[in-house]
C-alpha cells in the first residue's frame, strides 16, 4: 500500500517509507533521493471521508497563508488531488518541516508547552474568525460531541468501544470487579526503549507510595515490615539478558529482585506445583477460542496442579465470560464474550507482557536441488525426500564465505 502511495504522488522508485508516528493515523517518513524528504499521512479507513480531510487541508493553508501557524504545506499528485484515495485508505503527502524531539528531562520542555499553548491559543482564534468556504465539512469538537450524549464514539461512561451487549455481560459483576473495567481498557505502559525510562520509573515510585511500600535504608518494605523480594525462575539461560534490565529498574525501585535459573526436571515439578514469584510463559491462543480458555484462566484450573494457569486467575467474572464464550452460538457473540473477558483479564494485572513477533524468520540452507516440478500432493516445502545434494550450489557457498 505504502509503495502503490508514493508512486501515486510520482515519487521515484527508490524512495523509502519509515514509520515514525500511530496516533489517529499512521505517518511515515519518507526519503526521496531526488526529491528530497517528506510526510505521508495513511488515514484510518471510515473515519474521515476525503472531502472531509480536503476541507482539512484548506483550514492548514488558510492558517500559514494567514501567519497564523507555521504549518506543513500538503503536496498535490499529479492529477491535482491532495487527497489520493488507494481503495481501502486515503493518504496525504507532506513536504517534511524540520524539527527536533525535546528531552523529557531538560529545560526545554517547558518553553515548549508555552509553545503549545500560544500555538493553539492562535489556532483557537482563527478557527473563531476564519470564514469557511462553501461546502466545509468538519466535524464540531464541542462538550455534546465528546463528552457529551451526541459523542462521535458513544457516551464514554460506557468505556472505550464498549458496546451495550458487552456491557451487559460485565454489569453483574460491578463491584466485584475492578471499576476501570468499565472505563478505557488497561493497556501495558511503553517505555521509551533506553532501558531506564525515568518517567515510567517515577510513575512506579508513585504507585509504590500510594499502596504505602515505604522505602528505608534503600530497600523497599512490605506492608507487614519485611523487604520486597521477587524471584523469577528459568530453566534457559538464553531469557537472563531479557531480564536483566527489569531486575536492574525493580533494584531502582527498592526491590530486591533475582533470577533462579534451574534444570528443566526441577523446573517442570516447581511450576506444575505454581512454587514460584514469576516465570515466563508463551501464550498462543486459538483464533476461534472456545474450550481452550478453560485450562488457562478459570478458577477450577487456579485450583489444579499441573494446569496452564500460572497466574493463578481464580475470579466469578472470568469463570463466567469464559462460559460465555465457549457457549457462544455465533462469531458476533463469541467476540462479545471475549472482549468483555479482554477487559476483565487486563484490568486483572495477571502478566508483564516481554515481546511478541509479527513474522516467522526462516533461515534456509542452499545446497539442494529439486524437481522444476513438484508432484501432485506436494505442499509447503515440497517433499525433502525428492531433493538431491547439488555440487554447484555448495561451491557457491564455499566461495562466499
Amino acid at each position: 500500500m505504502i509503495d502503490e502511495a508514493l508512486s501515486r504522488f510520482a515519487l521515484s522508485p527508490d524512495a523509502t517509507a519509515e514509520l515514525c508516528n500511530v496516533s489517529e493515523n499512521h505517518t511515515y517518513r519518507v526519503e526521496d533521493p531526488k526529491k528530497g524528504t517528506f510526510a505521508l499521512r495513511v488515514h484510518r479507513p471510515g473515519y474521515r471521508t476525503a472531502h472531509q480531510i480536503e476541507c482539512e487541508l484548506q483550514w492548514v493553508d488558510a492558517l500559514r497563508k494567514d501567519g497564523a501557524v507555521d504549518t506543513c504545506v500538503p503536496v498535490a499528485a499529479p492529477g491535482g488531488e491532495r487527497v489520493v484515495d488507494l481503495g481501502s485508505h486515503n493518504v496525504v503527502l507532506w513536504e517534511w518541516l524540520p524539527g527536533a524531539e525535546p528531552d523529557p528531562e531538560g529545560d526545554e520542555v517547558i518553553d515548549g508547552f508555552r509553545m503549545l499553548g500560544a500555538v493553539s491559543a492562535r489556532m483557537h482564534a482563527h478557527a473563531r474568525a476564519w470564514p469557511r468556504p462553501n461546502g466545509f465539512d468538519r466535524p464540531i469538537w464541542d462538550f455534546a460531541h465528546t463528552l457529551g450524549a451526541e459523542g462521535y464514539w458513544g457516551l464514554w461512561q460506557d468505556g472505550l468501544g464498549m458496546g451495550a451487549e458487552e456491557l451487559a455481560l460485565l454489569e453483574p459483576f460491578r463491584g466485584q470487579i475492578p471499576d476501570e473495567v468499565f472505563g478505557e481498557p488497561f493497556v501495558p505502559p511503553v517505555s521509551d526503549g533506553s532501558g531506564q525510562d525515568r518517567a515510567l520509573l517515577r510513575k512506579a515510585q508513585q504507585l509504590l507510595q500510594e499502596a504505602k511500600l515505604p522505602v528505608k535504608d534503600g530497600k523497599r518494605l512490605l506492608p507487614n515490615g519485611e523487604v520486597f523480594t521477587i524471584e523469577f525462575l528459568l530453566d534457559e539461560p538464553s531469557f537472563q539478558p531479557h531480564h536483566a534490565t527489569f531486575i536492574k529498574n525493580l533494584g531502582q525501585l527498592g526491590i530486591e529482585a533475582s533470577i533462579r535459573l534451574i534444570d528443566a526436571v526441577q523446573y517442570r515439578a516447581r511450576v506444575e506445583a505454581f512454587d514460584f514469584d514469576m516465570t515466563t510463559m508463551r501464550l498462543s491462543m486459538s483464533p476461534t477460542p472456545g474450550d481452550s480458555l478453560r485450562p488457562y484462566f478459570t478458577s477450577q484450573a487456579a485450583a489444579t496442579k499441573g494446569s496452564y494457569n500460572l497466574a493463578g486467575v481464580a475470579s466469578p467474572a472470568v469463570d463466567a465470560l469464559v462460559d460465555k464464550a465457549i457457549g457462544a452460538e455465533t462469531r458476533e457473540d463469541l467476540t462479545i464474550a471475549c472482549r468483555a473477558l479482554d477487559r476483565v483479564f487486563r484490568a486483572g494485572r495477571y502478566w508483564v507482557p516481554q515481546w511478541y513477533r509479527t513474522n516467522h524468520p526462516i533461515a534456509y540452507w542452499d545446497v539442494f536441488a529439486h524437481p522444476e516440478k513438484p508432484a501432485r500432493y506436494t505442499q509447503g516445502t515440497g517433499a525433502p525426500e525428492n531433493w538431491w545434494y547439488d555440487a554447484a550450489k555448495s561451491a557457491k557457498l564455499e566461495q562466499a564465505k
